[in-house]
């Protein structure tokens, strides 16, 4: 997917609810910094905030009721890191 596909995906699905508040699951430290200044600046979403794992992932969507999850799907064996956008 190329990103202006993946921005176009996520604007989309912000579009759908109703404040576009977004909850960044990713490992790398670098990379969800990065996620989420992108979330912010380019597509003008509020990212209420960003884990490192899918336990903290659960507990904090469970406290601050996102609209939407960006989720890092790591594949092991070098597998292809998947990552997805889905509603809450």
């Amino acid at each position: 997917m190329s990103t202006s596909s993946a921005f176009d995906v996520v604007k989309g699905a912000a579009l759908e609810t109703s404040s576009g508040r977004v909850l960044v699951v990713e490992d790398s430290e670098e990379f969800r910094k990065c996620i989420c200044s992108t979330l912010e600046e380019r597509l003008e979403l509020q990212v209420v905030g960003d884990v490192t794992d899918g336990l903290e992932a659960i507990q904090k969507a469970e406290a601050l009721q996102p609209d939407l999850m960006r989720v890092s799907n790591q594949k092991h064996n070098n597998e292809v890191d998947t990552p997805y956008i889905r509603p809450v």
